[in-house]
């Protein structure tokens, strides 16, 4: 698995430069993937952008139930997901 982009501003952004991390099995040792490292600029710009997203945004604006509607839906997403993310997890730690 190779995650080689960003996805800041609500686009895929390639890093600034090639560095990358390896993603290791804990109990084998194994590659399990290769990931692009985050440097400051990186960093900033996902910040600037999620600042600009939130300020110029409906979320601020929006009624508290329906911001309540928004994170069940999001906490279901996580609870489908939470047995890959527990593998994932475990695999490398």
């Amino acid at each position: 698995m190779l995650h080689d982009r960003f996805f800041i501003g609500n686009e895929w952004t390639k890093p600034a430069t090639d560095a990358q991390f390896t993603v290791k099995n804990a109990s084998t040792g194994e590659t399990v993937g290769t990931t692009a490292e985050a440097g400051t600029a990186a960093i900033d710009a996902a910040v600037a952008a999620a600042r600009a997203t939130f300020a110029g945004g409906e979320w601020p604006r929006m009624a508290p139930s329906e911001r309540a509607r928004i994170m069940r839906r999001f906490a279901e997403e996580l609870r489908n997901r939470a047995p890959q993310t527990a593998e994932a997890v475990s695999t490398q730690n």
